[in-house]
């Protein structure tokens, strides 16, 4: 069955004749031909045993036109194909209105021929519209002509129930399979188009380094904390690595780098559900507690005192161990969030004044 699918598969999007033609329009004439086909194919069976008069006939006929569709879609351009499948469709309208009577609802597929023209043609939007005009047209003479004409075949209750069914589904199948083919692309450009703005928004919102948020979507999140705490406290935390440049200036930048990155992956564990952590500027980190007072902000910045005190990085046969200073605020409305901030930046300072490796608050 696998197999049968995929010489199925392969005979279908067999390229077109034309090489500078898009297939997909090719691709799907073919398939609303097989589709027909196998539609034709059921209803001339269901005729023979119910012997419905010139059933017969006319779904033989149609097997052989689309058949002969399905072949120039192979050899002829795209636009041949296209105008040959909707010559066979109307003329196919045409004889089972004829037969069946206005009930079998064949006169339906005017619409999927519209959607055909419109998406297989690079016409103007006039050209789209006088085709739209002409298809209408077509429904409105057939109205006219089979709404109340007698039908060739008088069929009874079962039958005219499977004539009206089977064309109703067929047609079903015919616009799911268009609107599958040329929303597939479009889906998935879309899909990519979403991935690659969320990548670039992430990209401009986080330090390539760390992988924390960088200070600009720091401050952007902090002024939406702004505006919508009014009713809620929250938690500002300004934090350095103590004497970071020595470790810099005895062990290369590269280690400085994984320094920073091991500090940063501890601090983005830690707070996690309580906040976020942001690299501020050079070795310089703000911790953000959203609905948080100082005092439980305090217990989760000790906790990531405590956890980095206990990493190390490892050069060489050497491990190097860091401290971080903290200075902790619990933001007031009373001034603006920049002065917060300073009031945080100070508290960090004043703990460097007094030994570094503390928690100010």
């Amino acid at each position: 069955m696998k197999q049968l699918l995929a010489n199925l598969t392969n005979f279908i999007n067999k390229d077109t004749a034309s090489d500078n033609e898009s297939k997909k329009m090719t691709v799907l004439i073919r398939v609303l031909c097989l589709i027909l086909m196998i539609f034709f194919i059921v209803c001339f069976f269901v005729a023979m045993i119910g012997k419905i008069r010139y059933g017969t006939a006319v779904n033989l006929l149609f097997i052989a036109l689309f058949g002969i569709n399905l072949y120039i879609s192979y050899y002829g351009s795209k636009l041949v194909s296209v105008w040959s499948f909707i010559v066979c469709s109307v003329a196919w309208m045409t004889l089972s209105l004829w037969v069946y009577g206005w009930f079998c609802g064949s006169q339906t597929f005017l619409l999927l021929l519209i959607l055909v023209f419109y998406f297989s043609s690079f016409a103007s939007f006039k050209r789209k519209i006088v085709f739209s005009i002409m298809d209408f047209a077509v429904y409105m003479t057939y109205y006219i002509i089979f709404s109340d004409n007698v039908p060739l075949s008088q069929l009874d209750s079962t039958q005219r129930l499977f004539i009206r069914s089977t064309h109703m589904a067929t047609l079903v199948i015919c616009m799911s399979v268009l609107a599958y083919l040329f929303s597939r692309d479009s889906q998935t450009m879309e899909s990519k188009l979403i991935e690659y703005n969320r990548r670039l928004e992430e990209k401009a919102s986080v330090d390539p380094l760390t992988g924390l948020y960088n200070r600009g979507k720091a401050v952007e999140l902090l002024n939406e904390l702004v505006d919508t705490s009014k009713l809620d406290s929250f938690s500002i935390c300004i934090c350095d690595i103590d004497f970071f440049k020595k470790v810099n200036d005895k062990y290369g930048h590269d280690v400085g780098d994984e320094v920073l990155k091991m500090v940063s992956k501890t601090m983005a564990d830690i707070i996690s559900g309580y906040g976020f952590a942001a690299r501020w500027g050079g070795e310089e980190f703000l911790l953000v507690f959203p609905k948080t007072n100082g005092d439980d902000a305090s217990t989760v910045v000790y906790a990531i005192q405590s956890a980095i005190s206990k990493k190390v990085v490892v050069d060489g046969s050497d491990e190097i161990k860091v401290t971080l200073t903290y200075g902790l605020t619990e933001y007031s409305a009373n001034i603006t969030l920049d002065q917060n901030i300073k009031d945080a930046d100070n508290k960090l300072y004043l703990g460097k004044e007094r030994g570094r490796n503390m928690v100010v608050y």
